[in-house]
């Protein structure tokens, strides 16, 4: 009883030719599909600048008016969906074939081999299943299809010949181990009296040297290798280091200053926009997004200027930790090389550490910096004129000392970049950034930091 009921129920759908309903609603179909696409890929265009309501309002507004514009273009052209049967199968062919070609190349099989396999594969599947879609090409662009064929034809000579030398290939090894077989049970010939010359003249077994007297702690670690190896990586590591310094000082910190001045403008501008009388409310809600929103440009070039240091600075700890590895077998000579390339180091390490903690205050006061002007947008909007004002003030106090620590930091990257140039030796000790600390170790050994 259920199934009868069933398949009343179906009875409606029994005679439903989705090719006649195409045929008689075809620019409709066509209208909706276009956009549906221009929507999605509108969608995923703007999922990162524009999210909520708003994002999904423009996208669809995007979809619809391309789509229609498609939709006028296709109709004008005499050209529908129904058309783009053979493009769908070739697609779909396209994505069997990459299938397919990953699959052989699991395998292990080579790249040449595998795409002829997987050509062969697309094209012999392709006139079986499709064959419409052959006769389109043989109509519609006869040159192509001779293309497919003469692709087709390189495509076996290319499968049979690498067939041909894995076969002529494997026919090589096997003689070449019976003749090194057969070589190796042949008599010897005159190689037994050679052999016997050069015993006599020369022994096999050659005295062992005397190792009654200890070798030097220099030669047995090779010392002088090392250590030379390991001033050479940290000249070329300082090469490294320049230019991402000259980086951060010639080209990142100038364009934060200039976005935090064009901050400090915008808001003088909208702090005496709010002293007027009548002021333009929601004029100053749009400032103080865009302001917020130069905060954020600048706060993430600064946040760049840190991930340099810090990149730097973990080279830094690593070619300090090897020096004073050496330190314990150098000789006086190279201990004085040592000192000034581990006094340098130090000095690098302490720039970079003062860089970062600017880098880290900066962000902090960022932070405090967007909760000001969150309470300036929402006072905008509420038109509120006192705590607009209050707040304004605070942020520019804010942005006044966020430039003075960029300063800070700039003057820091100076001195980095100064020490990324200098040799070791008085630039080491006596450069920029010196400390109690390093001028203690410039009397002795360089202790642990």
């Amino acid at each position: 009883m259920s199934a009868f009921r069933a398949a009343r129920i179906l009875d409606p759908l029994a005679w439903w030719d989705v090719a006649s309903l195409y045929d008689r609603y075809a620019g409709a179909f066509d209208l909706f599909v276009y956009c549906a696409f221009f929507t999605a890929v509108a969608r995923l265009a703007l999922r990162g600048k524009f999210s909520g309501r708003p994002g999904r309002a423009l996208a669809g507004v995007i979809g619809i008016a391309l789509g229609t514009a498609l939709a006028v273009t296709a109709s004008r052209h005499a050209w529908s969906l129904r058309r783009a049967g053979p493009m769908a199968i070739a697609i779909g062919l396209l994505v069997v074939g990459i299938v397919l070609f990953q699959l052989v190349r699991i395998m292990g099989t080579p790249g040449t081999v595998a795409v002829s396999l997987t050509y062969l594969s697309i094209f012999l599947l392709m006139h079986a299943v499709s064959p419409e879609l052959t006769d389109y090409l043989d109509d519609q662009a006869s040159g192509l299809g001779v293309v497919l064929y003469l692709i087709f034809y390189g495509c076996l000579l290319t499968l049979f010949g690498a067939l041909a030398l894995r076969a002529t290939s494997r026919a090589r090894i096997e003689n070449t181990g019976q003749r090194r077989i057969a070589r190796t049970a042949e008599p010897w010939h005159g190689r037994e009296k050679k052999l016997r010359k050069a015993i006599v003249k020369k022994p096999v077994l050659a005295p062992r040297p005397d190792r009654s007297q200890p070798r030097s702690p220099r030669r047995a670690n090779g010392l002088g290798r090392r250590l030379r190896r390991a001033l050479r990586s940290v000249r070329r590591s300082q090469v490294a280091e320049r230019g991402a310094v000259s980086k951060a000082q010639n080209h990142v910190l100038p364009e934060a200053q200039h976005k935090i001045a064009k901050v400090e403008h915008t808001l003088a501008a909208v702090r005496a926009e709010a002293g007027k009388p009548t002021p333009s409310w929601e004029g100053m809600a749009r400032a103080t997004s865009q302001i917020a929103h130069g905060a954020d440009t600048t706060i993430e070039l600064i946040d760049r200027v840190r991930t340099l240091d810090r990149r730097i600075r973990t080279m830094d700890w690593r070619q300090h930790e090897e020096l004073r590895k050496l330190w314990g077998h150098a000789t006086d000579e190279e201990k004085e090389k040592l000192r000034s390339r581990i006094l340098l180091e130090r000095n690098k390490i302490i720039q970079e550490s003062a860089g970062d903690a600017l880098a880290q205050r900066c962000e902090r006061r960022h932070q405090d910096f967007r909760r000001v002007m969150d309470d300036v947008g929402k006072g905008a909007l509420s038109q509120q004129r006192k705590p607009v004002l209050d707040g304004l003030a605070l942020a520019i106090e804010i942005q006044e000392a966020q430039g003075k620590d960029l300063g800070r930091l700039q003057a820091v990257e100076k001195k980095l970049k100064k020490l990324t140039k200098a040799r070791g030796g008085s630039e080491a000790s006596g450069g920029p950034g010196r400390t109690a600390g390093t001028a203690q170790d410039q009397k002795g050994a360089p202790g642990p930091s």
